[in-house]
């Protein structure tokens, strides 16, 4: 009977370093985000860039948006300004809209919050950045709004 003992305390010892790398990769993630552009011809849904969160407990602190690169945010295609819509997969309780230049100058955008959805007006030329509040953390989120040709 000593002899097992020392096999069930290994077997123990290593189902504990084992699940050790699971529960921290099971971690849940902030919601993801998707602006809506309703156009004459389409209707057009793209994916945000999730860019710093504060969620499940962990924080990631990204660099600056005007410091990505253009193909590390995806675009939004539009012909002069047009409203647009960034939905989550968990509704938002609070949204706030900046929009950044390439010179790295940035001003407020105007938006409304219904149904943890928010609305607003983009203009071609600008990278956007929408932080959301949702119960359980925040989120920022990117995209840029390039000219139609």
């Amino acid at each position: 009977m000593t002899s097992r003992k020392p096999t069930v305390l290994l077997a123990t010892a290593l189902s504990a370093v084992l699940v050790m790398p699971l529960a921290a990769c099971s971690k849940s993630e902030p919601p993801t985000g998707t602006v809506r552009l309703e156009a004459e011809e389409a209707v057009v849904n793209a994916a945000m860039l999730t860019h710093g969160y504060s969620w499940d407990n962990a924080a990631v602190d990204p660099v600056p948006p005007t410091e990505l690169a253009d193909n590390d945010v995806p675009d939004v295609e539009v012909s002069g300004a047009a409203e647009v819509s960034a939905s989550f997969s968990q509704p938002a309780t609070e949204v706030e809209i900046v929009r950044y230049a390439e010179d790295g100058t940035l001003e407020g955008v105007e938006c409304s919050l219904e149904d943890g959805a928010a609305s607003f007006e983009i203009e071609p030329g600008w990278r956007y950045y929408v932080g959301a509040w949702f119960e359980g953390g925040d989120a920022g989120y990117l995209f840029d709004a390039k000219e139609y040709v």
